[in-house]
């Protein structure tokens, strides 16, 4: 599958880049080609990258330390300040497991980063409500997908897993995607109005959850 980097207003990659501390030691697990590490880099990050997919990992190179690994068969070495699961839970079978293999990486006040599609938003809600679950290439109903987070059920493996929410943040349906050609400045107005409405009820209109978590105390 081919990730790219989604750097408009109020997606997913940007809110993860504002996670980031400055300065700070960071894996990025699924890191694709690198995306996320090409702007980390301007924080004065130093980035590790996995990926089991041996193409992603050379085009990876470029932004940060990057090598091939499988988070669901393998083990992390080394300690990092953050790290971030951007976009992997929802394709994994136990993303409890997951989170609890990689307590043992974190440094003391290190934290975790994860991404996760809303698959109650009212986009799906539409569509199940008329019969429809159809998988597509990219999106909440992405074929690769084994794994589904409403925002309670997020927070029940997150605590789970032995970990806090610090924070939570949601994405907006993708209206820079949705609405290609019109004008910058009315897509932004638009997402602004949007991210307001979602901020209000985000069961319903969060597209994606970006949450930061730590161990518990």
């Amino acid at each position: 599958m081919n990730y790219t980097l989604k750097p408009f207003l109020y997606s997913s990659h940007s809110k993860i880049i504002d996670l980031v501390k400055p300065n700070t030691k960071v894996l990025d697990i699924a890191c694709a080609s690198g995306y996320l590490a090409s702007f980390l880099q301007e924080k004065g990050c130093t980035i590790d990258g996995v990926d089991f997919d041996d193409a992603y990992i050379e085009e990876a190179k470029k932004y940060c330390n990057a090598y091939v690994l499988d988070i669901t068969k393998e083990d992390v070495v080394g300690m990092y300040d953050v790290i971030i699961l951007g976009d992997i839970l929802e394709h994994t079978v136990d993303p409890e497991g997951i989170l609890r293999k990689i307590q043992k990486n974190l440094t003391k006040d290190g934290y975790i980063i994860i991404s996760t599609p809303n698959i109650v938003n009212i986009y799906a809600r539409i569509k199940i409500l008329f019969g429809n679950f159809d998988y597509a290439e990219k999106g909440i109903f992405d074929k690769t997908h084994v794994h589904f987070f409403t925002r309670k059920t997020l927070r029940q493996t997150v605590d789970s897993a032995g970990y806090d929410i610090e924070k939570m943040e949601y994405t907006i349906i993708p209206v820079q995607l949705v609405f290609k050609k019109l004008p910058k400045s009315i897509i932004n107005s638009v997402a602004h109005i949007l991210y307001g409405i979602t901020t209000i009820w985000p069961t319903l209109f969060a597209y994606q959850f970006v949450v930061k978590i730590s161990c518990k105390k």
